[in-house]
């Protein structure tokens, strides 16, 4: 009779720990690292990074407030809070505190907002030789072209741009510099992009 009990509770046991790999599995792209979101946010948003943990944190430890205080602007870029990932995070504060550029897949609205966008961010005047040398050849740059040559630009600074890898059909674009780049590719390779 003891035998019986102690194979049901091994058996138990196993089964608990099946079902909760498979969960796991499953709900993989649901679980939310803290750690990876504000090691990101340091590098992306070094002088905001306390509060992009603070809005982080709020959001893996207080759904309900975090709902309270954001879920209209999570709906009007169409998501439940239930279906908010890392990148959503990184790209509706990026946008609120005018750390990333929107720019919509027919280009720049105003020539050189790219470059101004930079150089706000960098805090200094760029010498844009690449960018100027084209636009002072051709009236036409195509928006893959301005981005090879803005990231040319930059890279001779030790910059250059990144992209989220949000399926949607506007160019969410951060600047940062190569290593922080690099970093940011080592903690999780599926949210920006060096091209799009």
């Amino acid at each position: 009779m003891n035998q019986i009990r102690l194979y049901v509770i091994i058996a138990a046991i196993i089964f608990g720990i099946i079902a909760e790999f498979l969960w796991r599995r499953k709900h993989k792209r649901k679980l939310f690292d803290i750690s990876k979101a504000v090691k990101i946010g340091e590098l992306l948003f070094e002088s905001k990074s306390k509060e992009f943990e603070e809005f982080v944190h709020l959001f893996s430890g207080n759904k309900s407030e975090f709902s309270i205080q954001y879920e209209s602007d999570f709906e009007d870029m169409g998501l439940t809070i239930a279906d908010v990932t890392l990148l959503d995070l990184l790209a509706y504060f990026g946008d609120n505190k005018n750390e990333m550029l929107i720019i919509d897949w027919r280009g720049e609205e105003n020539e050189g907002e790219i470059q101004a966008f930079c150089e706000e961010k960098l805090n200094r005047i760029i010498t844009w030789s690449s960018v100027n040398k084209l636009r002072d050849q051709t009236e036409t740059i195509t928006l893959q072209k301005l981005f090879e040559l803005i990231n040319s630009d930059l890279k001779n600074i030790g910059y250059q741009l990144i992209f989220s890898n949000r399926s949607n059909d506007s160019y969410e674009i951060f600047v940062t510099t190569n290593s922080n780049f690099r970093t940011i590719q080592s903690i999780d390779k599926t949210l920006f992009v060096e091209k799009k």
